[in-house]
C-alpha cells in the first residue's frame, strides 16, 4: 500500500467512525424527541433542532455525493498485484460510507417526517421560521463580494436541494402561525431567495449586461426549481398579507405601546411589545432596501402584486384564465397553500380560501396599504432619514442630473442605480394603484382612486410652483420613470404576447443599446429567451399575461393619455440631435395603435376603453407633432422623422375608420337602439378623432409629400426618378375632405362645430401647401428668368395667376397643370354637393370658405361660379363670405361704385385668371356642355342674380383689351339679357 493509499484509507475510517457516532446521536434524539411533549417544550426543542436537521440532510446529501464520486476516481482494478488488498479495502470503506449515510438520510427524514406531523397537529406551536429561511440565503461573505462589485445579479442558491424543498415545507407551515412582526423579519430574506431563483440559468452575456430586470427562465422549464419559486411567492405574499395587519405599525398604538413601557407592574409584556414594535420598523426600512438595491426584487414583488390585484374567481368548472393574468402565473397563484387561519375552514388551496368575493376585497385592500405612498407601508417607496420633502427634492435633482444615463444604461455606480430604482419604485406604485381603479369591486375601486388622487395632488401648492424645480422634474417626481411606467400600462392592456410582437418589430429599427433598453424598460421581469427552442418560446408566452379586462383597459388608458397631456417633455429622454432620440416616442406611439385596432372590434364602438383609446391617440398626436415639427428643423434625423411619420400616418387611418361611417350618413343609426351613455361614449369618440385630425392638418405634417393627411393616413410612395414636384406628391387625394364634408352634413348638432373645426384645419393645410409651393415655383422662375427672352405677363401676386387651366397655350415646362386640373375637377363636384340649399349651414358655410380661400388659386372660374352661386344663401355668414369674395358686399340698395386701386388688391387673382367672356360663358350658360349639378344663372335665387351682376360690371369694367375683341360683343348682349331679366325678376322692387 501507498502513502497515499494510506492516509486516504485512514482518512476513510476516521469518516466512518464519525459518521457512526452521528447516526448513534440522531438515534438518541430521535427518541427524546418522540418523547416531548406538545406544547412549550416542544417548541423550544424544535427551535434548536429543526434548522439542524434541515441543515444535516443538505450535508449529508452532499457528502453522500462527494463520496461516490470519489470512489468512481480511484482505480477499480489493482496496478500491481501487491495493491489488490488495499484497493478492496478501499472500495469496502467507499461502500460502508455511502451504507451509512443512507442510514443517517433515512432516520433523519424519519425524524423529519416525525416533527412534521406533529406540528400539523399542534396548531399553537411556533417554528424557527428566521432560522430555517437563513439555510437557504447565500454565504454572507458571496453577498458581500457581490455588493463590492455592484453586481447583486451574482446571487446563486448555494443550498442543496434537500434543504431547500424541506425548508420552503416547514417555512409554509410556519409562516402561517408567525406574528406579523415575525413576518415582516422573514420578508428581505424570502425577496432575497426569490432572485436568487429568478437569477439561476441565467447566461452571462460577454461584454455588457442585460437589462436591470432581466431573469433567467430556469424556474418555469424545469419541474422542482417551479415549484421551490412557486412555494417562495406563497410566502412572500403571506407575509406581505399578515404585515399589513400589524396593529404594531398603526402609529397611535405604536406611541401606546411606547409610552407603557415606563409602567413596571406590566414591564414583561410592554418589554414584550416594545421590541415587537421595535423590530418591525427597521425590518420594514430593510426590506425596501432590498428592493432597492436589486431590480430583479422589484420587478418580481410587482408581479406577485400585479397578479393579486388582478385576480377575479372563476369557477371550479371553467379553464379560463382571468383578465391581465398569465398562465403560469395564474397557476402559481391558484395552487398555493391555504393559510389555514380561517375559523371553520377547510380550504385546500389559495384559490377556495380566497373564493368569496369579501375574502378577495379584504387582501386586495391589504396589498392596497402596503403600496399606497400617502399610508404607512409604501413598500416600493424608499423612506430615507431626511423629512419627506428634503428626500423628495433630492430625487427630484438626481432625476434631473442623470436623465438620459439613468433611463437608458445600466450601470454598476450604486448611487445611479439607487436613483433609477426609486423611479421604478414610484412607477411601480402608481401603476397598481392604477389598476385597481378599474377593480370591479367598489369598496377597492374607491380606496384606489382616492390614494391616487392623493398621490398626484401631493405637490399641489408646494415649492414646485416657485420654480424651484421644473415640470418635468415635478413629473418625474410623481410617476418617476413617466416612459417605462407608460409602457407597462400599455402591455397591460393590449396584452403580452401583443407587446413582444410589438417590441421585436421595433428593436430591429434601432441598433444603439440604450435604445434598446428603453424599449426594454418596464416594471416587471423580463425573461431571457432563447427563440431557436421552442421549450424556451412555450416558457416564455406561458409567462405572457392577457389583456385586462375594459374597464381596467379604460382607466389604464386615460391615465396614459393624463400623463402625455400634463408632460410636454414625455418624449424628450436626451440628446434631440441624436436620430434614436425618438424611441419612447414611437415605442409609446407603436402600443398605442396596437391598443386602439384592438380594443376598437366590431360592437364595442361605444365602450369606454374604445373611448379612453380615441383621447390617448389624440393626446398622442399632439405631442408627436411637437416632436415631428421639431425634427423638421434638424438636419441628419431622417429616419427618425420617417419613424413618427408613420405613426401619425396610421393615427390618421384609425381616426378616418371612425369618422367614415358618419361621412356616409350610417354612424347615428348605431346609436338609436342604444342607452344615453353608450351614445355620449360614441360622441366622445368621435370628438377625439376630430381632434386627431385637427392636430394633424396644423403641423408639418400637412406638407409631407406623401399625402397621407389627404388620402384617410393612407401614405402613397413614388420613385426616386420622378419628375413630380413636392405639389404634385402631396395633393393626391381629397378622400379626407370627402369623408369631413360628409361628416359636417350628417353629424349631429353637438359634434357639428368639432367637424366644422377638423375641415377649416384641414382646408388651412391645403392653403399652406399651396403657398409652400407657390414659393418654390416662383423661386424656380425667378432662377430661370434671365434665360427668358420673353415673359407671360401677370398683373398678380397669386403663384397660379399664369396659369389658364382652359387656354390652349399654357407654359409647357410647367408639370402642375395636370396636378392642379385634376385636384380642381375633385374638389369642384364636392363643394357643388356641399352648397345645396338642403345641406346644413355648416356645410354651405364650409363650401364658400373652401370656394374663397383653396378652389379660387387652383380653377378661379369654377370658383366664382360657385361663389355666385352662394351669394345669395339663405343664411347671412355664408352670403356675406361669398359677396366679400366677390367684390359686392355692399348693400343692394347702395350706388354700384368702382374703386381700381380696391380692386386690383382683393380680386386681382381673379381677374387676372378669368375673362368677362369666359365668366359669361360659364355663369350665364353659353357652355356647350352643361355639368349636373351646377346651376346657371336663370336657376339662381333673386339675391344671388343681383350679386352675380354687381359682380360682372366690375369684371368688365376692368377689362383691359375689352373694346378689340369682337367675341366680347355677344357676351355683353348676353350680360344685358341677365340684367334685364333680373329687373323683371324684381317686380316693384328696387335695387
Amino acid at each position: 500500500m501507498t502513502e497515499k493509499q494510506t492516509d486516504t484509507s485512514t482518512t476513510l475510517k476516521t469518516t466512518l467512525t464519525d459518521l457512526q457516532s452521528e447516526l448513534s446521536t440522531l438515534n438518541r434524539v430521535s427518541h427524546r424527541l418522540a418523547l416531548t411533549d406538545a406544547g412549550p417544550a416542544l417548541e423550544k426543542v424544535l427551535n434548536l433542532l429543526l434548522p439542524r436537521l434541515l441543515s444535516r440532510i443538505g450535508k449529508n446529501d452532499d457528502a453522500k455525493t462527494s463520496n461516490r464520486s470519489n470512489k468512481r476516481k480511484a482505480p477499480s482494478s489493482p496496478l500491481t498485484p501487491s495493491s489488490s488488498a488495499s484497493v478492496s479495502e478501499l472500495s469496502a470503506l467507499y461502500d460502508q460510507i455511502n451504507a451509512i449515510h443512507e442510514s443517517i438520510h433515512k432516520k433523519l427524514i424519519e425524524m423529519l417526517t416525525h416533527t412534521m406531523k406533529r406540528v400539523r397537529e399542534d396548531r399553537n406551536c411556533q417554528l424557527p421560521c428566521v432560522a430555517i429561511l437563513e439555510l437557504l440565503l447565500p454565504e454572507e461573505h458571496r453577498q458581500q463580494q457581490q455588493s463590492e462589485t455592484g453586481e447583486p445579479k451574482g446571487l446563486v442558491v448555494t443550498a442543496n436541494p434537500f434543504t431547500i424543498n424541506l425548508s420552503l415545507a416547514f417555512l409554509t407551515l410556519g409562516v402561517n402561525r408567525s406574528s406579523p412582526s415575525a413576518c415582516s423579519d422573514l420578508l428581505p430574506g424570502l425577496l432575497t431567495f426569490l432572485a436568487c431563483l429568478l437569477l439561476e440559468g441565467l447566461p452571462q452575456k460577454e461584454g455588457s449586461f442585460y437589462s436591470d430586470n432581466c431573469v433567467g427562465i430556469s424556474h418555469i422549464l424545469d419541474a422542482s426549481r417551479k415549484m421551490r419559486f412557486d412555494q417562495t411567492c406563497h410566502l412572500i405574499l403571506r407575509c406581505l398579507e399578515y404585515i399589513s395587519c400589524n396593529p404594531l405599525e398603526k402609529a397611535a398604538i405604536r406611541r401606546a405601546a411606547d409610552s407603557s413601557s415606563s409602567n413596571v407592574s406590566d414591564a414583561s409584556s410592554n418589554n414584550m411589545n416594545e421590541t415587537s414594535a421595535e423590530s418591525a420598523v427597521p425590518s420594514l426600512k430593510e426590506t425596501k432596501r432590498a428592493i432597492l438595491s436589486n431590480p430583479v426584487v422589484g420587478a418580481a414583488l410587482f408581479e406577485i402584486f400585479s397578479d393579486v390585484l388582478l385576480y377575479t374567481p372563476v369557477s371550479a368548472a371553467s379553464s379560463l384564465i382571468p383578465y391581465g393574468m398569465s398562465t403560469s402565473g395564474y397557476q402559481r397563484l391558484i395552487n398555493g397553500a391555504a393559510s389555514g387561519k380561517m375559523v371553520g375552514g377547510n380550504s385546500k388551496n389559495w384559490k377556495e380560501e380566497f373564493a368569496s368575493r369579501a375574502r378577495l376585497r379584504e387582501l386586495k385592500l391589504k396589498m392596497l396599504e402596503l403600496i399606497a405612498p400617502c399610508r404607512r407601508f409604501a413598500l416600493f417607496l424608499f423612506d430615507d432619514e431626511k423629512s419627506s420633502d428634503d428626500a423628495s427634492k433630492v430625487a427630484i435633482s438626481e432625476k434631473v442630473e442623470n436623465e438620459c444615463s439613468s433611463q437608458y444604461n445600466p450601470t454598476d455606480n450604486g448611487a445611479l442605480l439607487s436613483s433609477k430604482e426609486r423611479a421604478m419604485g414610484i412607477s411601480r406604485t402608481v401603476a397598481l394603484m392604477v389598476l385597481l381603479t378599474g377593480d370591479s369591486d367598489p369598496d377597492v375601486k374607491s380606496k384606489a382612486e382616492s390614494y391616487l388622487r392623493a398621490h398626484m395632488d401631493s405637490y399641489r401648492g408646494k415649492d414646485a410652483e416657485k420654480s424651484e424645480v421644473d415640470e418635468s422634474s415635478l413629473h418625474d417626481a410623481l410617476l418617476g420613470n413617466s416612459a417605462a411606467l407608460a409602457q407597462s400600462l400599455l402591455t397591460l392592456v393590449i396584452g403580452g404576447v401583443a407587446s413582444i410582437s410589438v417590441t421585436n418589430r421595433l428593436m430591429s429599427q434601432y441598433k444603439l443599446e440604450r435604445s434598446v433598453d428603453t424599449l426594454k424598460l418596464g416594471l416587471s421581469v423580463s425573461y431571457h429567451v432563447d427563440n431557436t427552442m421552442e421549450t424556451h418560446q412555450k416558457a416564455l408566452l406561458s409567462c405572457c399575461r392577457k389583456k385586462v379586462d375594459e374597464f381596467t383597459s379604460a382607466k389604464a388608458l386615460k391615465f396614459v393619455a393624463k400623463m402625455l397631456e400634463e408632460n410636454p417633455k414625455l418624449f424628450h429622454l436626451c440628446d434631440l440631435q441624436i436620430d434614436e432620440s425618438d424611441v419612447a416616442a414611437v415605442s409609446i406611439g407603436s402600443l398605442t395603435l396596437s391598443a386602439f385596432g384592438d380594443l376598437r372590434q366590431p360592437g364595442s364602438s361605444g365602450s369606454a376603453a374604445v373611448e379612453s383609446v380615441a383621447s390617448l391617440l389624440n393626446a398622442l398626436c399632439l405631442r408627436l407633432t411637437m416632436f415631428y415639427d421639431a425634427r423638421m428643423k434638424q438636419s441628419g434625423v431622417e429616419t427618425s422623422r420617417a419613424r413618427i411619420r408613420q405613426i401619425l400616418a396610421k393615427s390618421m387611418v384609425q381616426a378616418s375608420a371612425v369618422l367614415a361611417p358618419m361621412s356616409s350618413g350610417h354612424g347615428g343609426s348605431s346609436t338609436m337602439g342604444s342607452s344615453a351613455k353608450t351614445a355620449n361614449t360614441q360622441l366622445d369618440i368621435r370628438d377625439h378623432c376630430y381632434g386627431v385630425v385637427c392636430t394633424l392638418a396644423r403641423s408639418t405634417f400637412c406638407l409631407d409629400e406623401r399625402g397621407a393627411l389627404y388620402d384617410c393616413g393612407n401614405s402613397r410612395s413614388f420613385p426616386e426618378n420622378t419628375n413630380q414636384t413636392h405639389f404634385n406628391r402631396t395633393l393626391k387625394s381629397i378622400s379626407t375632405a370627402s369623408m369631413l364634408f360628409g361628416c359636417v352634413a350628417n353629424e349631429v348638432e353637438m359634434l357639428r362645430p368639432r367637424a366644422t373645426s377638423a375641415l377649416d384645419a384641414l382646408l388651412s393645410a391645403y392653403v399652406r401647401v399651396v403657398t409652400s409651393t407657390s414659393e418654390n415655383a416662383r423661386r424656380i422662375d425667378d432662377g430661370k428668368s434671365n434665360t427668358k427672352t420673353e415673359s407671360i405677363p401677370t398683373t398678380s401676386t397669386n403663384p397660379w395667376a399664369d396659369i389658364r387651366i382652359n387656354d390652349a397655350v399654357v407654359d409647357k415646362k410647367n408639370d402642375n397643370t395636370k396636378e392642379i386640373d385634376g385636384l380642381s375637377r375633385s374638389l369642384a363636384p364636392l363643394l357643388w354637393t356641399s352648397s345645396r340649399r338642403s345641406q346644413p349651414k355648416s356645410s354651405r358655410l364650409a363650401a364658400v370658405r373652401w370656394s374663397n380661400e383653396l378652389l379660387i388659386h387652383l380653377d378661379a372660374k369654377n370658383a366664382i361660379h360657385l361663389l355666385c352661386f352662394l351669394s345669395g344663401d339663405d343664411d347671412a355668414t355664408v352670403s356675406m363670405i361669398a359677396k366679400k369674395a366677390l367684390g359686392v358686399e355692399s348693400s343692394l340698395g347702395d350706388d354700384v361704385t368702382f374703386n381700381e386701386t380696391e380692386w386690383s388688391n382683393s380680386s386681382e387673382a381673379i381677374l387676372s385668371s378669368v375673362t368677362f367672356t369666359e365668366l359669361m360663358e360659364t355663369i350665364v350658360g353659353r357652355e356647350a356642355e352643361v355639368i349636373p349639378g351646377r346651376p346657371k344663372f336663370a336657376e339662381f335665387v333673386v339675391p344671388a342674380k343681383a350679386a352675380t351682376c354687381r359682380f360682372m360690371l366690375q369684371s368688365l369694367f376692368s377689362e383691359g383689351s375689352f373694346y378689340g375683341q369682337e367675341s366680347c360683343a355677344s357676351a355683353v348682349d348676353d350680360y344685358v339679357m341677365a340684367i334685364l331679366g333680373t329687373f323683371a325678376d324684381y317686380q316693384g322692387r328696387s335695387l
